[in-house]
C-alpha cells in the first residue's frame, strides 16, 4: 500500500516545488515517508527497486524508511538501506525510522548509518513514536559513546538528557521509564564501582557527557564499600567520605549473612539501607 501512495506522491513534487516555500523564502525539501519500506524490501523487492528508480528522478530532497513494527533485525535494516542507497545517490537524502517492537531499535538505525543512510527520523525520547522508536537522544548519546567528532560541535550535549526526559514527561504526563536504555533512571545507577563508566575509555559514555550524574544502586552480591557510600549519601544527605570504612565493610558481610540464611530484603530501599547501617555499627 505504501508504495503505491509513493508512487501517486511523485505526480505533485514539482507543483509543490513551483507554490510551496522552504527555508528563507526557499525551494521546499520534499521527504517522501515509507511507512512499511522493511516490509516492501523483504516481500517484492523487484517492485521495491523499481519505485525507488522513479523517485531518484523526483524534484524531491530524499526519502524515510520505516520498520513500521520494529521486527526486522539490524543487519536485514543495513542490507534494505544499502540496497536503497544503490538507488538513490547523494544529494538525496536517506532517512531510517526504526520502531521499537522488538528491541533492535538503536542496533538497527547504526546499522543504518554504517550502511550510508544520512540519518534517523524521530524525536528526542524513545516514546515519542506510538510503540516506542529508536530515540534522536538515545542515536545522539551512542554517537558520542563512539568517538563521534560532529556531535560536540552540533549538539548542546550537556542539556541532552534533561531535555529529552523532560519532553518525554510533557509528553506522556508520566515519569520516565526507570529502566529505559541511556535516559531512563536506572541507566546510570551504579551498582558496583568497577561498572563506572569513563570519559576516553573506548566505547564508553559517562553521564556527565549528556548532562546527567551518577547515582547508586545497592545490589547485595556485589556493591563495594563506595557504592553503599554513595547511596548512604542520596539517602542521608552527608557526605560519602563521612561513612567509616570499617562499617561499610561490615553492611557488606551481612548482606551476604543475610543471603546466605535465606533472607531477601530490598537494602537499597531507604529504610532497609539506614536499618542495615546500624545494624554494621553497632557491631
Amino acid at each position: 500500500m505504501a508504495w503505491r501512495r509513493c508512487a501517486a506522491a511523485c505526480r505533485p513534487a514539482s507543483r509543490l516545488n513551483a507554490n510551496i516555500r522552504g527555508d528563507d523564502g526557499g525551494q521546499p525539501r520534499i521527504l517522501i515517508n515509507i511507512v512499511d519500506g522493511c516490509d516492501a524490501f523483504a516481500e517484492d523487492p523487484d517492485t521495491a527497486c523499481s519505485i525507488l528508480s522513479l523517485l531518484a528522478e523526483q524534484a524531491i530532497e530524499g526519502i524515510s524508511i520505516e520498520d513500521d513494527r520494529g521486527t526486522y533485525l539490524p543487519f536485514q535494516v543495513g542490507a534494505f538501506v544499502a540496497v536503497a542507497r544503490s538507488f538513490l545517490p547523494p544529494p538525496l537524502k536517506l532517512l531510517v525510522h526504526m520502531h521499537a517492537g522488538g528491541g533492535f531499535e538503536n542496533a538497527s538505525v547504526i546499522e543504518a548509518l554504517l550502511n550510508d543512510a544520512d540519518g534517523a527520523w524521530g524525536g528526542l525520547p524513545k516514546r515519542a513514536a506510538i510503540i516506542g522508536h529508536a530515540s534522536l537522544g538515545e542515536l545522539i548519546a551512542n554517537l558520542v559513546r563512539a568517538g563521534n567528532p560532529h556531535m560536540q560541535a552540533s549538539y548542546r550535549l550537556d542539556q541532552l538528557l534533561q531535555l529529552a526526559t523532560r519532553l518525554q514527561v510533557l509528553d506522556e504526563e508520566e515519569p520516565v521509564p526507570d529502566d529505559l536504555p541511556v535516559l531512563g533512571n536506572n541507566a546510570y545507577r551504579l551498582p558496583l564501582s568497577f561498572f563506572r563508566q569513563q570519559a576516553g575509555r573506548f566505547m564508553e559514555l559517562p553521564p556527565e557527557a549528556i548532562g546527567g550524574a551518577y547515582r547508586y544502586r545497592i545490589c547485595p552480591v556485589v556493591s563495594d564499600a563506595a557504592v553503599i557510600a554513595g547511596r548512604l549519601a542520596e539517602v542521608t544527605s552527608q557526605a560519602a567520605e563521612s561513612f567509616p570504612e570499617d562499617v561499610l565493610h561490615r553492611m557488606i558481610r551481612l548482606m551476604r549473612r543475610d543471603l546466605r540464611a535465606g533472607k531477601r530484603i530490598a537494602y537499597d530501599g531507604p529504610v532497609q539501607l539506614l536499618q542495615l547501617f546500624a545494624r554494621a555499627s553497632r557491631l
